[in-house]
């Protein structure tokens, strides 16, 4: 194709493709667990081979069980496609969606998702897939395709070799745009930002600097963000230690906006303008929630505490590892290349979007509604404009606003020795649902009497895997176990204890769920 760069290593990559299909299924299982839910979906419902792999895998049923709930299949015009849902009423567009996941008859042994995984980089929007590819043993490569791509043609774009290591990537088709971060070369360089076209994999024409210089410290790449929203670059790299710095551009001229260079924990775009991140303080000894305007240079910065007692925090950790989940804000009307091969992908419909602030030492929760935020950013903006808020200063030096003063109905926390999600397991399953996967410590598989916790703490069996699910319009957690296919005795059931911290009280809870209950 005369639009795709293409080099004598095609071939090459074109044989390392059907390498997937003979991947063990615990390798397809690994790879898929780290999509979003909607591409478990999209993928588990048209590839044969991957559809089999989220059928025989328990953990990957559920996602994609409680994927369904909320949930719509949505594509861009035109709909005149072979996968066009666009005049379809959402509730019809969620029937599809559901007789796809009961049927293979659109699915072929060689639809799309193929790679070799080691070693591979890979990112998901709106359908379609982008993945790192190597060439003589360094990764210098990017292939673009849709999810529902036949892998017997070309992908709708395959770079060979783009001139640099790559060492973290990602794109934003919207914007037609490549970005790749490559290492230093030496120990007085520092990481650089390429900004290519993903069409033809070359300088981005909007960019007047198509290198962007990072004087960040040491990062660690595998936790790396980087968000677009419009002419907005957000890139957030933590350090080792789990805080990091933020650096905040408009890549088409290539000037950096503002920055924070220590102790930042994690960076959100809950709207296409305004970002989230959170802020460690030495000073007063906790972490707040930071919002800013990143389109607007004279944005007041609305800074909320994430703690009502600093000490006890202190006492806990300073330096918790935050993890983000939160679902990205819509883009109605991208102007996506003519050529792109249109998937159909998943589009929440639930009312209430949240984002999700893990603090890893600590192994606490922050459910928050982003809803909430900027109504309250928008309020504290005004206010600030007359001189009526006694909280929120112009700059940086910006007071904080005390945790119960903000946050009632707007926000609530988890405490949990059992929930230890991986971040590869982490996901928002809806706007308003959080999925946390990973390894459970305690599975009672016996009915204990409310009161004797020295017999409820003995009958425990590890090593489960477990679902739990935070909705926050409900507030549950309900936790699934993945041997639930096994014979088990119909008194026994499976016990999740948690604390839920509400506006002025923190409870313990115990959840039990019987093993026949379908999630």
């Amino acid at each position: 194709m005369s639009s795709m760069l293409q080099s004598p290593q095609t071939d090459m990559r074109r044989t390392e493709f059907s390498k997937f299909v003979n991947l063990p299924l615990e390798t397809v299982v690994h790879i898929l667990e780290q999509l979003r839910a909607r591409d478990i979906l999209a993928v588990g419902a048209t590839c044969h081979r991957l559809k089999l792999s989220v059928d025989q895998s328990s953990a990957l049923q559920l996602i994609r069980e409680l994927a369904v709930e909320g949930l719509r299949l949505r594509t861009y015009p035109p709909a005149n496609q072979p996968c066009g849902l666009k005049t379809m009423s959402p509730a019809e567009r969620l029937d599809a969606f559901r007789r796809a996941l009961q049927s293979s008859t659109q699915a072929t042994d060689d639809l799309a998702y193929k790679f070799d995984c080691e070693g591979v980089s890979y990112a998901t929007q709106a359908g379609i897939l982008c993945y790192t590819t190597s060439l003589d043993g360094q990764v210098s490569g990017v292939v673009i395709q849709s999810l529902w791509e036949d892998a017997s043609g070309e992908p709708w774009r395959c770079f060979d070799d783009l001139g640099v290591i790559i060492d973290t990537f990602a794109f934003d088709v919207y914007e037609n745009l490549l970005i790749l971060i490559s290492p230093p070369q030496t120990a007085d360089e520092s990481s650089r930002i390429h900004l290519r076209s993903s069409n033809t994999g070359l300088d981005h024409p909007s960019a007047s600097k198509a290198i962007l210089e990072l004087d960040s410290e040491t990062y660690d790449s595998g936790k790396t963000i980087i968000l677009v929203s419009g002419h907005i670059l957000v890139y957030y790299g933590p350090g080792y230690e789990g805080w990091g710095c933020m650096i905040v551009w408009d890549w088409r001229v290539g000037e950096i906006l503002f920055k924070v260079l220590d102790n930042v924990g994690g960076v959100a775009l809950i709207s296409t303008s305004l970002l989230l991140w959170v802020e460690h303080s030495y000073t007063r000894a906790h972490s707040q929630i930071c919002l800013r305007d990143v389109t607007d240079s004279g944005s007041i910065i609305l800074r909320l505490a994430l703690e009502n007692d600093p000490l006890r925090f202190a006492e806990r950790g300073l330096r918790p590892s935050v993890i983000f989940m939160s679902s990205m804000p819509e883009r109605d009307t991208p102007s996506l290349p003519v050529d792109v091969p249109l998937s159909p992908y998943i589009h929440d419909e639930t009312a209430d979007a949240i984002v999700c602030i893990h603090s890893e030492s600590q192994n606490i929760f922050n459910i928050v509604r982003t809803q909430a935020l900027l109504s309250l950013f928008k309020e504290q903006t005004l206010a600030s404009v007359s001189n009526k808020s006694v909280f929120i200063e112009q700059g940086l030096q910006s007071g904080v606003v005390p945790r119960d003063e903000w946050s009632k109905n707007v926000a609530f926390r988890i405490y949990s020795g059992i929930l230890q999600p991986l971040d590869a397991h982490c996901t928002a399953i809806s706007q308003a649902r959080l999925a946390l996967l990973g390894l459970t410590k305690e599975i009672f598989l016996s009915r204990p009497s409310l009161g004797d916790q020295k017999e409820w703490e003995q009958e425990i069996d590890s090593g489960g895997v477990f679902v739990a699910v935070v909705d926050f319009n409900s507030r549950p957690i309900r936790l699934a176990n993945a041997k639930r296919g096994e014979k088990e005795s119909d008194e026994s059931g499976l016990f999740l204890s948690y604390m839920l911290s509400t506006d002025d009280e923190e409870l313990w809870h115990r959840l039990a769920i019987p093993p026949e209950t379908d999630l």
